[in-house]
C-alpha cells in the first residue's frame, strides 16, 4: 500500500528507494526503541544495534519482512510504554488492530509481534509457578487479541493464502541442520568468500544469548527482560530446527535468525560491574558505532560492482519494445569455479541475487515477465489475461541449458522434475515469448558450454546481460545463433 501511494506521487524509482531505506532502518531502530522502553533512557548499548541492519534477510531482498520486523518491535515498545496503562478493552482492540495491520505487511511480522507481546506479558522476571499462574490470564487474552485478526482474515478472504503454490517441501529443500551450518560458517569465515553468511549469525547469537542468561543468573554485568529473552531463546531453537520453506515463504529459517538477533539485543542491557571514568559510556557507544560503520562499509564495498550489472540490464531492456513478452534465463554460477563467481551475485547456499533483475522490465518497458511475484493470497499483483497462463507465483531464472533441449525432452523434464515446477512457462517458450534476457552472461555456466540454440537472434550484449529476439518455431527460420560463453 505504501509502495502504491509513493509510486503514484513520486514514481516507482523513488518508491523503491524509500521502501529499501525503511527495510534497513526500521529493524535496528525498533530494537533500540524496545530496549529503551524496557530499561528506560538512552544507553551506549543502542549504538551497536545498526550492526543488525545488514542481516541475511535484508541482503536477500526480503524487504517487506524487514519492514514488518521493525514495525513489530516499534509496536511492542509503544505497547509497553503506553498501552499497558490503558483499559483492558482498549489494549485488546489496539493489539488486535496492530496484528491485523502487520498481517498485511508480512505474516512473519504478525507472528513476531504476537511473540513479543507474549514476552511482555510474561514480565521482567519469570518467578515461580505461582507467579506464572497469575499471569496466565493476561497471556491468554494477549494471544486471543493476536489470533482474532488471523481468524477473521481466513474466514473473510475470497482467496485462501498460497492456494496456488506447488509442493514447497519438494521444490525448496532445507539447506541442512545447525551442525552443518556452523561447520560451513567456519569455512566462510576463513575464506571470506561471500558478502555475508547468515550461518555466521549462529556463531555469535547463540553464545551471546547464553552469556546474557548466565550474566543475569549470576547477577553481574547484565540486565535483562526475562520474557523477551525467553522469546529470543525460543526463536533460536525454532530457527535451528525449522525447514527452509514455511507457509509460502522461502528461507524461513534465515528470517528467524534475523529475529533472534533483534530480540536478543532489545531484551538485555549490559551494566559494567566495576567503576568507570566519566565519558566511558560515550567511548563504548563510539566503539559499537564504529563496528556498525565498518560492517556497512564492507557490505557496500562488495555490493558496489553490482551497480554495473543493473546498468547492463537497463541498457538491454531499453531495446525491448513496450508491452513485449520477455523470458529470463541465466548462466548458472559455479560456486567452486576458478575464478569463483563474483561475490555480489551469489549469496550463501548458492542463491543468485540477480534472479529478479529482469522484472524491472515491468516498470521500465511495461513488459510481461512470468516470474514476477503474483501468488494469490500472498501478493496483491495479478497477471492479466492471456498472460496469466504463463505466470508463476514464485519463480526464478533457470539455466540456459534448458532452452537448448529439444522441445519434447524439455516438456518431459518439466513434468518429471519437481524443482522445475516453477518453470511451466518453458513448455512452449518459442511461441509464448518474444524476447530472451540472459543474466550472468559474462560468466561460464556450471553445466558447461551452452549448446547451439536455434531460432534466437542477438539484439544487445552488455556483458552481464544479453537480449535475444525469439523467432517462433512455426516461422521459417534462416540459420541459428549460439549464445556467447
Amino acid at each position: 500500500m505504501l509502495a502504491v501511494l509513493l509510486g503514484a506521487v513520486a514514481g516507482a524509482e523513488v518508491a523503491g528507494r524509500v521502501i529499501c531505506g525503511l527495510a534497513v532502518v526500521l529493524p535496528p531502530l525498533g530494537a533500540a526503541m524496545l530496549n529503551r522502553s524496557l530499561f528506560g533512557g538512552w544507553h551506549w548499548w543502542m549504538a551497536g544495534m545498526p550492526v543488525l541492519a545488514w542481516n541475511g534477510s535484508l541482503l536477500m531482498g526480503l524487504v517487506t519482512f524487514q519492514i514488518g520486523a521493525g514495525l513489530a518491535l516499534l509496536i511492542a515498545a509503544f505497547d509497553h510504554d503506553v498501552l499497558r496503562r490503558r483499559p483492558r478493552a482498549l489494549r485488546f482492540v489496539a493489539r488486535a488492530g496492530a496484528t491485523g495491520l502487520l498481517l498485511f505487511v508480512h505474516p512473519f511480522a504478525a507472528a513476531f509481534l504476537a511473540l513479543l507481546l507474549g514476552g511482555l506479558a510474561v514480565g521482567r522476571r519469570l518467578g515461580g509457578p505461582g507467579r506464572a499462574l497469575r499471569r496466565m490470564p493476561g497471556l491468554l487474552v494477549t494471544g486471543a487479541a493476536c489470533i482474532l485478526p488471523v481468524v477473521l482474515y481466513l474466514a473473510l478472504t475470497p482467496v485462501p493464502p498460497m492456494q496456488d503454490m506447488p509442493d514447497e517441501s519438494i521444490r525448496v529443500p532445507d539447506r541442512g541442520g545447525i551442525a552443518q551450518r556452523l561447520s560451513f560458517a567456519f569455512g566462510i569465515l576463513v575464506g571470506a568468500q561471500t558478502t555475508y553468511d547468515i550461518n555466521t549469525e549462529w556463531l555469535w547469537l547463540v553464545p551471546l544469548w547464553i552469556a546474557v542468561v548466565a550474566a543475569m543468573l549470576l547477577g553481574r554485568g547484565m540486565r535483562g527482560h526475562h520474557g523477551i529473552l525467553l522469546v529470543a531463546g525460543g526463536l533460536a531453537l525454532l530457527g535451528a530446527t525449522m525447514p527452509a520453506y514455511v507457509v509460502g515463504n522461502a528461507m524461513s529459517n534465515w528470517r528467524v535468525a534475523a529475529l533472534v538477533g533483534l530480540t536478543l539485543v532489545a531484551g538485555c542491557r549490559p551494566a559494567v560491574p566495576f567503576p568507570v571514568r566519566p565519558g566511558a559510556g560515550a567511548a563504548f557507544a563510539a566503539a559499537l558505532f564504529a563496528v556498525g560503520a565498518l560492517r556497512t562499509a564492507w557490505v557496500g564495498a562488495v555490493w558496489w560492482p553490482a551497480r554495473a550489472d543493473v546498468v547492463a540490464v537497463q541498457r538491454v531492456i531499453a531495446q525491448v519494445p513496450s508491452g513485449a513478452i520477455m523470458l529470463m534465463a541465466e548462466h548458472s554460477p559455479d560456486l567452486r569455479g576458478d575464478p569463483p563467481s563474483p561475490r555480489h551475485r551469489v549469496f550463501i547456499g548458492g542463491w543468485q541475487l540477480y534472479w529478479h533483475l529482469g522484472t524491472l522490465a515491468v516498470t521500465w518497458r511495461d513488459a510481461f515477465v512470468p516470474t514476477l511475484f503474483t501468488g494469490r493470497g500472498k501478493q496483491p499483483l495479478r497477471p492479466r489475461f492471456p498472460w496469466d497462463a504463463l505466470a508463476v507465483p514464485d519463480g526464478w531464472a533457470f539455466s540456459l541449458h534448458l532452452l537448448a533441449l529439444p522441445p519434447e525432452v524439455l516438456r518431459e523434464r518439466l513434468a518429471a522434475d519437481p524443482y522445475l515446477a516453477g518453470a511451466r512457462y518453458l513448455a512452449d517458450w518459442r511461441n509464448s515469448f518474444e524476447f530472451l534476457l540472459v543474466l550472468n552472461a559474462d560468466q561460464p555456466d556450471r553445466e558447461g558450454p551452452i549448446p547451439r540454440i536455434p531460432g534466437i537472434e542477438l539484439v544487445a550484449d552488455e556483458g552481464f546481460a544479453q537480449l535475444w529476439r525469439i523467432v517462433p518455431s512455426r516461422r521459417d527460420r534462416q540459420g541459428s545463433a549460439e549464445p556467447s560463453q
